[in-house]
Parts: C-alpha cells; sequence; structure tokens
C-alpha cells in the first residue's frame, strides 16, 4: 500500500511539472513593452509587440540596442511565442533578424524572455531576459521554456497577457 501511495505521489508531482510547460506551449497570447535593462557589463534597450491567436499563428517584432554587444540597432521578426499559463505572466520570444547595425547579424535567430510583475507602483519592476543569438537555431521553434534563466529588472513597462 505504501509503494502504491508513493507512486501516486511522483505521478502527481511530474503531472504538476510536466502540465504547466504543455499547456503553456500552445495558450495564445500577447506581450507589449519596452525599456532599459542594465547588466554588468553595460545596458540594452529593449522594445517588442507580439501576439498569439488560438491557431497557433504568430506575428510581432523586436528592436534591441545591444550595447553590450557592440552592436547599437538590432531588428527582428517575432516567429515563436511560448506563453506560461497564470498566474505566471512571462513569455519566451523567438525569431530572425532582419536588420542590424552589424551586417554579420542579420539572418540569425534571437531568444529573450520577458517577464510582466504587475501594474502600479506597488508592483515589483517588470524583467527581461539578455537576447541570445544563435546561427543555427530553429527561430520558430527555439521559445520552448528553459533556455533563459538570468533576468535583470527592467525600467520601463511590460504586459503580457495569455488567453486562456
Amino acid at each position: 500500500m505504501k509503494k502504491l501511495a508513493l507512486g501516486i505521489g511522483i505521478v502527481m508531482i511530474l503531472a504538476f511539472l510536466v502540465l504547466p510547460a504543455s499547456a503553456g506551449s500552445t495558450t495564445p497570447g500577447k506581450a507589449t513593452g519596452g525599456g532599459k535593462a542594465v547588466w554588468p557589463n553595460g545596458a540594452d534597450t529593449y522594445a517588442f509587440t507580439v501576439q498569439k491567436d488560438a491557431d497557433q499563428n504568430v506575428k510581432g517584432e523586436a528592436t534591441f540596442q545591444l550595447r553590450t554587444e557592440g552592436v547599437t540597432e538590432v531588428k527582428g521578426d517575432i516567429q515563436c511565442a511560448f506563453f506560461w499559463t497564470p498566474p505566471n505572466a512571462w513569455a519566451d520570444l523567438s525569431g530572425t533578424i532582419t536588420h542590424a547595425s552589424d551586417p554579420d547579424w542579420i539572418g540569425k535567430a534571437f531568444l529573450f524572455s520577458v517577464r510582466d510583475n504587475g501594474q502600479g507602483k506597488d508592483a515589483p519592476p517588470d524583467q527581461v531576459s539578455r537576447v541570445m543569438t544563435s546561427d543555427t537555431a530553429n527561430p520558430a521553434t527555439w521559445c520552448l521554456p528553459g533556455w533563459v534563466t538570468t533576468l535583470a529588472e527592467l525600467k520601463g513597462n511590460i504586459q503580457v497577457t495569455p488567453v486562456l
């Protein structure tokens, strides 16, 4: 009997850990925002808007000034949006760089995460991750959770609205 109870407990824990990610992967939603994030080696500026409908169509764009990378202007189309299910107001976003002050960046995949920590003067600051890039990642699927672990406070505002 104890083994059965232990087995059921383990299955329930695993289901709890897996369900939010699988449910969030198909969750439609909208995310918008912008501001400046300060990192130990400098500050980067972010601006983005993205929407994902119930049919999983994603449309969005992002603009960055990545001073920490020595690239003053980066623009890209967002092709993948992973909205975490409530109570989390997070989104993982990826796409393809279409314009950059450094031509070597054009065509690379990019990934970043945003976290909406609420609105109003009593809410903690919203957060963003560094923008990661790849020559080989598929921007249409790279937004799956787990890639981004470090977030910085954003001097600005983010709104993430999953639609359930």
